[in-house]
């Protein structure tokens, strides 16, 4: 899914992917947990917002991990990377990949 930045609000950033389905980005201030998400996603259903997930840093500049259960609690890992200063962001299912290292001779 490739969304993009549909409005700036004090809360945060409203993003839609194709079918302009409303997401809402928000800053998280929980500088006091160990392994607490930099940011967390809501998406927009009937003007509430909802909870899907915290997006955690990874080593890698600007992707994300995220995380949402499935009808049977499972876990299922996704990578969120922002592109173009945070006004596309894609996501795709499974766990961040490393990355890879040039090694020159």
């Amino acid at each position: 899914m490739v969304c993009q930045e549909l409005k700036k609000v004090k809360e945060g950033v409203y993003i839609g992917d194709i079918d302009r389905m409303p997401y809402l980005i928000k800053a998280v201030d929980r500088g006091y947990r160990k392994s607490s998400p930099v940011y967390y996603l809501e998406i927009l259903e009937g003007g509430k917002a909802r909870y899907l997930s915290g997006l955690f840093a990874t080593d890698r500049k600007n992707v994300f991990s995220a995380d949402k259960k499935d009808e049977n609690g499972i876990k299922i890992f996704y990578t969120v990377t922002f592109r173009e200063s945070g006004e596309k962001i894609t996501v795709e299912k499974g766990k961040v990949k490393k990355e890879k290292m040039e090694v020159s001779r």
